[in-house]
């Protein structure tokens, strides 16, 4: 889920705000 879609699950958290950014994706932003 997280590890296919990197980019898509980061448009999905930005919107959230708290979700996999400041775990998966907090790098990646």
């Amino acid at each position: 889920m997280s590890v296919h879609a990197p980019q898509r699950t980061v448009r999905s958290v930005d919107q959230s705000g708290r979700s996999t950014t400041p775990k998966n994706h907090g790098v990646d932003l």
